[in-house]
């Protein structure tokens, strides 16, 4: 299912993140299949808590699970 408004809603209600970082952080997770990569963890995100990572990473698989047919 997939559901970008929603996901993308529901990360900024958890926390502040201008527009463009959020779409960059989404296009990270889709590159490396849900999971925040440790480069970007370090650089882009820092500020970002390990929990609030996790967090977001469900949000994320949540809302764009594949469904196999």
């Amino acid at each position: 299912m997939r559901r970008p408004g929603a996901s993308k809603g529901r990360v900024q209600a958890m926390v502040d993140m201008p527009d463009r970082l959020l779409d960059l952080l989404f296009r990270f997770l889709h590159q490396n299949s849900g999971r925040l990569s440790k480069l970007a963890r370090t650089k882009e995100f820092a500020k970002l808590t390990e929990q609030e990572i996790k967090f977001i990473e469900h949000i994320y698989n949540d809302c764009f699970a594949e469904t196999s047919d």
